[in-house]
């Protein structure tokens, strides 16, 4: 790690990433996540103060994860329902020994950036901006996934704690869920209450990225799940 070979060292590594960057068609370099920082990223969203179908207050457990320091990405219906918008988003935090013992218990408080219903997405930002968290990578925009790709999700299911559940990409479909009306992904991932707003996950070309986002389960069949797609959650982020 010497000064002289600083430069030497960091143009090979640019020169690797931007390698995998054109084995994967694209115009700049994205960096992957590990799935220790995957976990990581992925935390517990509390809502409240939205409302049920009869009008009464209700709250909400999901899964979410952060896609930069500061920013954290769920499902749209997890801080808003009904109509109505939740008033309170957090963070439960926990942090345990070798003997699962709680070491660290801790709470963020969150804000609503960006709101897409129709796709099913929200981006909250931390309130306390001096906090910085691990975040996943998106795949690059180019990613399309093929019939049959494995892939898998990371969330909270049934507060049974941290879970990632694997299976396979089918297709590209309109959403059968009346109030949302956009494209999503078909998968057979497994799903559970809780797990909306956890990401969805490909290994491409040896790198994990996320491609979607849980939003539902197909009400007559638990096995057919439905991520929203790459491409709304980047639309959103660049509203």
């Amino acid at each position: 790690n010497r000064v002289s070979m600083k430069g030497d060292i960091m143009n090979i590594f640019k020169s690797v990433i931007i390698g995998v960057g054109l084995i994967l068609g694209l115009s700049s370099p994205v960096f992957a996540s590990s799935l220790a920082t995957i976990q990581s990223a992925t935390k517990e969203l509390y809502t409240s103060g939205m409302a049920d179908a009869s009008g009464n207050a209700e709250s909400a457990t999901c899964s979410g994860e952060f896609i930069s320091p500061t920013e954290y990405l769920t499902a749209g219906h997890c801080v808003a329902d009904n109509g109505k918008v939740g008033t309170s988003f957090s963070l439960h935090d926990v942090s345990v020994d070798t003997n699962l013992n709680v070491v660290t218990e801790t709470h963020y408080k969150l804000s609503l950036v960006s709101l897409d219903t129709s796709n099913d997405i929200a981006i909250l930002k931390l309130q306390d901006t001096s906090i910085k968290e691990p975040y996943v990578q998106l795949a690059p925009k180019e990613y399309i996934p093929q019939f049959g790709d494995a892939l898998f999700t990371v969330g909270f299911p049934r507060a049974e704690g941290i879970l990632k559940t694997n299976g396979e990409f089918g297709s590209v479909t309109k959403s059968p869920v009346p109030d949302i009306s956009g494209l999503f992904y078909r998968t057979s991932v497994p799903l559970d209450v809780g797990n909306s707003g956890g990401g969805l996950y490909a290994n491409i070309n040896g790198q994990y990225y996320l491609v979607g986002l849980a939003s539902f389960v197909q009400s007559d069949n638990n096995n057919i799940s439905w991520f929203a797609t790459l491409d709304s959650i980047d639309k959103l982020l660049k509203k």
